[in-house]
């Protein structure tokens, strides 16, 4: 992940995807794109005390 904002676009269309998918009563597929939201949450948060260190207290 290049910048948080990448993970942040990434989780708005997947939560997109999640609406859609419960929509058509495809929970399956909603509950993978929501797999995807907490991997992707996880490395956002990783990028984030990377790129804000000193405000997540995490600084050295």
């Amino acid at each position: 992940m290049i910048d948080y904002s990448e993970g942040i676009l990434k989780i708005k269309d997947l939560i997109y995807k999640v609406y859609q998918h419960m929509l058509t009563n495809d929970p399956t597929a909603a509950r993978i794109a929501l797999a995807d939201i907490r991997v992707i949450a996880s490395q956002l948060d990783e990028q984030i005390v990377k790129q804000f260190p000193t405000e997540t207290g995490h600084a050295q």
